[in-house]
Protein backbone atom coordinates (compact mmCIF):
# COMPACT_ATOMS: atom_id res chain seq x y z
CA UNK A 1 0.00 0.00 0.00
CA UNK A 2 1.12 3.40 -0.65
CA UNK A 3 1.68 6.20 1.95
CA UNK A 4 -1.48 7.36 1.80
CA UNK A 5 -3.31 4.29 1.51
CA UNK A 6 -4.92 4.77 -1.79
CA UNK A 7 -3.42 2.87 -4.55
CA UNK A 8 -1.82 -0.92 -4.46
CA UNK A 9 0.98 -1.60 -6.49
CA UNK A 10 1.79 -5.35 -7.84
CA UNK A 11 5.52 -6.76 -7.53
CA UNK A 12 5.75 -5.73 -11.13
CA UNK A 13 6.20 -1.83 -10.23
CA UNK A 14 2.66 -1.27 -11.99
CA UNK A 15 -0.50 -0.14 -10.37
CA UNK A 16 -3.37 -2.35 -9.55
CA UNK A 17 -6.61 -1.22 -10.59
CA UNK A 18 -5.61 1.21 -13.30
CA UNK A 19 -6.29 -0.83 -16.52
CA UNK A 20 -3.64 -1.12 -19.08
CA UNK A 21 -3.85 1.23 -22.82
CA UNK A 22 -5.89 0.20 -25.22
CA UNK A 23 -6.50 0.54 -28.70
CA UNK A 24 -9.76 2.50 -29.40
CA UNK A 25 -10.00 1.06 -32.84
CA UNK A 26 -8.64 -2.39 -32.68
CA UNK A 27 -9.03 -2.72 -28.89
CA UNK A 28 -5.31 -4.28 -28.55
CA UNK A 29 -2.69 -3.65 -26.06
CA UNK A 30 -0.37 -0.58 -26.80
CA UNK A 31 2.51 0.48 -25.28
CA UNK A 32 1.62 3.93 -22.82
CA UNK A 33 3.55 6.29 -24.82
CA UNK A 34 2.31 4.98 -28.14
CA UNK A 35 0.95 7.89 -30.44
CA UNK A 36 -0.37 5.22 -33.16
CA UNK A 37 -1.29 1.73 -32.53
CA UNK A 38 1.18 -0.83 -32.96
CA UNK A 39 -1.49 -3.37 -34.79
CA UNK A 40 -3.70 -1.22 -36.64
CA UNK A 41 -2.05 2.11 -37.13
CA UNK A 42 -4.82 4.40 -35.59
CA UNK A 43 -4.08 7.36 -34.12
CA UNK A 44 -4.18 6.74 -30.39
CA UNK A 45 -2.83 10.06 -29.02
CA UNK A 46 -3.69 13.71 -28.69
CA UNK A 47 -0.02 14.36 -30.06
CA UNK A 48 -1.21 12.63 -33.49
CA UNK A 49 -3.24 15.51 -33.88
CA UNK A 50 -1.17 18.68 -33.06
CA UNK A 51 1.96 17.65 -34.54
CA UNK A 52 2.27 18.38 -37.97
CA UNK A 53 3.92 15.53 -39.38
CA UNK A 54 1.69 13.66 -37.28
CA UNK A 55 -1.54 14.96 -38.55
CA UNK A 56 -0.47 13.62 -41.95
CA UNK A 57 -0.24 9.86 -41.11
CA UNK A 58 -3.61 10.26 -38.96
CA UNK A 59 -5.54 11.38 -41.82
CA UNK A 60 -4.37 8.85 -43.67
CA UNK A 61 -5.62 6.84 -41.46
CA UNK A 62 -9.09 8.16 -41.87
CA UNK A 63 -9.06 7.93 -45.91
CA UNK A 64 -7.19 4.66 -45.58
CA UNK A 65 -10.36 3.21 -42.77
CA UNK A 66 -13.15 4.95 -45.29
CA UNK A 67 -11.85 3.27 -48.39
CA UNK A 68 -10.82 0.01 -47.22
CA UNK A 69 -13.82 -1.32 -44.98
CA UNK A 70 -16.75 0.85 -45.42
CA UNK A 71 -19.67 0.01 -43.24
CA UNK A 72 -22.15 2.19 -43.39
CA UNK A 73 -23.71 3.87 -47.05
CA UNK A 74 -23.17 7.07 -45.56
CA UNK A 75 -19.14 6.49 -46.11
CA UNK A 76 -19.35 5.56 -49.50
CA UNK A 77 -22.08 8.72 -50.25
CA UNK A 78 -19.13 10.57 -49.11
CA UNK A 79 -16.54 9.47 -50.75
CA UNK A 80 -18.78 9.89 -54.11
CA UNK A 81 -19.35 13.34 -52.93
CA UNK A 82 -15.74 14.63 -52.52
CA UNK A 83 -14.18 12.41 -55.28
CA UNK A 84 -16.62 12.61 -58.23
CA UNK A 85 -17.08 16.54 -58.99
CA UNK A 86 -13.45 16.71 -59.38
CA UNK A 87 -13.57 13.75 -61.62
CA UNK A 88 -16.25 15.34 -64.17
CA UNK A 89 -14.41 18.56 -63.59
CA UNK A 90 -10.74 16.28 -65.27
CA UNK A 91 -12.81 14.67 -67.92
CA UNK A 92 -14.48 18.24 -69.36
CA UNK A 93 -11.05 20.28 -68.59
CA UNK A 94 -9.48 16.93 -70.90
CA UNK A 95 -11.86 17.05 -73.27
CA UNK A 96 -11.84 20.77 -73.65
CA UNK A 97 -7.85 21.18 -73.72
CA UNK A 98 -6.70 21.16 -77.59
CA UNK A 99 -4.79 18.39 -79.14
CA UNK A 100 -1.56 18.04 -79.73
CA UNK A 101 -2.33 17.59 -83.49
CA UNK A 102 -4.25 21.41 -83.71
CA UNK A 103 -0.65 22.73 -83.75
CA UNK A 104 -1.85 25.91 -81.42
CA UNK A 105 0.65 24.70 -78.79
CA UNK A 106 -1.75 21.64 -77.53
CA UNK A 107 1.55 19.34 -77.06
CA UNK A 108 2.98 21.43 -74.10
CA UNK A 109 -0.41 21.36 -72.82
CA UNK A 110 -0.95 18.03 -72.66
CA UNK A 111 2.60 17.65 -71.85
CA UNK A 112 1.65 18.96 -68.09
CA UNK A 113 -1.47 19.38 -67.76
CA UNK A 114 -2.36 16.09 -69.27
CA UNK A 115 -0.22 13.91 -67.14
CA UNK A 116 -2.12 15.90 -64.17
CA UNK A 117 -5.54 15.49 -65.12
CA UNK A 118 -5.23 11.55 -66.13
CA UNK A 119 -3.19 10.95 -63.05
CA UNK A 120 -5.56 12.93 -60.70
CA UNK A 121 -8.82 10.97 -62.57
CA UNK A 122 -7.13 7.93 -62.10
CA UNK A 123 -7.00 8.58 -58.47
CA UNK A 124 -10.19 9.64 -58.17
CA UNK A 125 -11.90 6.91 -60.09
CA UNK A 126 -9.79 4.36 -57.76
CA UNK A 127 -10.95 5.30 -54.68
CA UNK A 128 -14.49 5.81 -55.99
CA UNK A 129 -14.32 1.63 -57.35
CA UNK A 130 -12.63 0.79 -54.22
CA UNK A 131 -14.61 1.92 -51.66
CA UNK A 132 -17.84 0.67 -53.20
CA UNK A 133 -16.01 -2.82 -54.05
CA UNK A 134 -15.65 -2.78 -50.38
CA UNK A 135 -18.89 -1.82 -49.85
CA UNK A 136 -20.94 -4.14 -51.60
CA UNK A 137 -18.42 -6.90 -51.50
CA UNK A 138 -20.08 -9.32 -49.14
CA UNK A 139 -17.78 -9.96 -45.72
CA UNK A 140 -17.70 -9.65 -42.03
CA UNK A 141 -18.52 -6.01 -41.75
CA UNK A 142 -21.26 -4.86 -39.53
CA UNK A 143 -23.78 -2.54 -41.38
CA UNK A 144 -26.19 0.12 -40.16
Amino acid sequence: MDPEGEIESDPGGRYCGIPEVLCPSCVKSIPEDAVFCIHCRAPVNFIAGSVPYYQVFAQGYIWRKAAESPQRLIVVIGIWAIFLPPLIGMIASAMAMPSPASGDGGRLEWGIGGFWLVSYAALCAAIIWRTTRNYLRPGDTIRE
